[in-house]
């Protein structure tokens, strides 16, 4: 005779319920790295914090556990002037979206899952080079930029993580093999000032960016849509149902003629409305005008 199943543990079955309110939420596959991640946090916090943390998640409600949980479930390997080749293809096809604009005006840029604001910073420089290479921005001496009238930038960069927006909003980097310059070479370092051992944004950076909590399943944040949209090794971790969503919240988030930008462990839109622009390896997608 199989001697019946023991029942697990309260404080088990609580961390799973947990997780499984979290995964909902995040949209995060149960068996990825993050989860596990936050599954350990979880596993070390006292019986009545996890209860109150459920009851927090379920509700939609902020608090220090629930930030905490969403922190440890996020990833944060991310760097300035990641995968080169895809961004000087994005790049090519702003300018040729810039030169094709009948009238001046507002070139906005979504960062969706921008962590510390690397990704955002990122595509604030790309967004200043393209203008100031039609002739259309100035950097100034004191380090801000003049814009031709009528014609201005804007990046919205917006994470799940609380604590990766504060770290965002306040910027400091570090150069090194696996801090968040990787190739300090003064061309990537045209935007940024040396501070106390690391960089910062100049002025003409920080006033086109701005950064925001918010949560890729929820639909795409205000200002929508986007010029660019991009959101690099995000989806990777999502289980199926959550990542057919997110990919939806993004393609609608994409103004049409714009583009719309995955990283390399992501698989792009099945949307008729997107043609992947491909270029030495790398791609975008292109929404139909």
């Amino acid at each position: 005779m199989v001697p019946a199943a023991r029942p697990l543990p309260l404080a088990t079955q609580a961390v799973d319920r947990l997780i499984e309110a979290l995964t909902r939420r995040t949209g995060l596959a149960p068996e990825s790295a993050p989860a596990a991640r936050a599954r350990s946090f979880a596993a070390a916090l006292p019986t009545d914090r996890l209860a109150a943390a459920l009851l927090d998640l379920d509700a939609g409600r902020r608090s220090h556990d629930v930030d905490a949980l969403l922190d440890h479930s996020t990833n944060r390997e991310t760097y300035f002037f990641r995968d080169r080749r895809q961004l000087l293809l994005l790049e090519r096809e702003l300018s040729g979206m810039v030169r094709a604009a009948s009238l001046p005006r507002e070139i906005t840029l979504w960062s969706a899952g921008c962590a510390s604001g690397e990704e955002a910073y990122t595509l604030a420089v790309l967004g200043l080079r393209v203008l100031a290479g039609s002739g259309l921005a100035t950097l100034t001496a004191d380090g801000d930029v003049r814009f031709a009238g009528g014609w201005s930038l804007r990046v919205l960069g917006t994470d799940i993580s609380a604590d990766a927006i504060r770290r965002a909003g306040a910027p400091h980097f570090r150069a090194g093999p696996v801090a968040a310059f990787r190739d300090p070479s003064p061309g990537n370092l045209t935007h940024f000032r040396a501070v106390d051992g690391g960089f910062v944004p100049l002025p003409a950076v920080r006033r086109c960016v701005r950064f925001a909590v918010a949560n890729i399943l929820d639909g795409a944040p205000p200002g929508a849509p986007f010029d660019v949209v991009s959101c690099r090794n995000v989806l990777f971790y999502f289980a199926e149902a959550q990542r057919r969503r997110a990919l939806s919240v993004l393609a609608a988030g994409t103004a049409e003629g714009g583009r719309l930008m995955f990283g390399s462990t992501d698989s792009g839109p099945d949307d008729p409305a997107f043609v992947p622009r491909h270029h030495e390896g790398a791609v975008v997608h292109a929404r139909r005008a």
